[in-house]
């Protein structure tokens, strides 16, 4: 007669005490305990969006920083006085009469 080794490991098993329900590493004390404790906070959306919003307010700032230094540097750039242009359409309009 062959024996059913698949039987006999499930009958002993059956038969087997349970293990020990103790979690290991203070697993109940940390992670429990920080799940229980936010969760007694009220959501804020802003706490979900700060990890994103820190990085684009920085990389924006560093952009508008760097735009502004190359506009004050560009040579391209025309020079406009208002004043002195202001004050020659004046003279023209006084020596036209």
């Amino acid at each position: 007669m062959k024996r059913n080794l698949w039987n006999e490991l499930a009958k002993r098993a059956r038969l087997a005490s349970p293990a020990p329900v103790e979690m290991p590493f203070r697993f109940e004390e940390d992670v429990l305990g920080a799940v229980r404790q936010s969760a007694r906070q009220p959501w804020n959306p802003l706490s979900v969006w700060l990890p994103v919003l820190r990085p684009a307010l920085g990389v924006a700032f560093a952009i508008s920083i760097a735009c502004l230094f190359l506009n004050n540097k560009s040579a391209a750039k025309p020079t406009t006085d208002f004043v002195s242009e202001t004050e020659s359409l004046i003279q023209m309009a006084v020596l036209n009469e």
